[in-house]
């Protein structure tokens, strides 16, 4: 699978195999290698792709991260919407226990 196929995850075979390393990296891409030589582009290409690969599982931890602080604040609201909702139940289970009480009496 490719880097510009829509479907499936990243795998580091896919970034060392493509051509284009400015499309991996979102970080800076002040070069490493400046020299005259004429293998300082393959060498800074090289980097950036290893960068690439050596992301990759802190870039899926950070996701995780966001997915499960969502989640957290998603139950978060649903206890606390459950806990109101429990209580006007208890609420109308007084009024209701009071109003039998009194017709319970006359």
């Amino acid at each position: 699978m490719g880097l510009g196929e829509p479907s499936g995850s990243l795998q580091p075979s896919d970034i060392l195999m493509s051509t284009s390393s400015s499309s991996i990296l979102s970080s800076s891409n002040s070069a490493i290698f400046t020299g005259d030589s004429r293998y300082a582009s393959d060498f800074q290409n090289i980097i950036e792709q290893a960068v690439a690969v050596a992301s990759l599982p802190l870039n899926q931890l950070t996701t995780q991260k966001t997915t499960l602080t969502s989640e957290n604040t998603a139950l978060t609201t649903l206890n606390t919407d459950f806990t109101a909702l429990q209580t006007a139940v208890s609420n109308l289970d007084q009024v209701m226990g009071a109003r039998h009480r009194r017709r319970a009496l006359r």
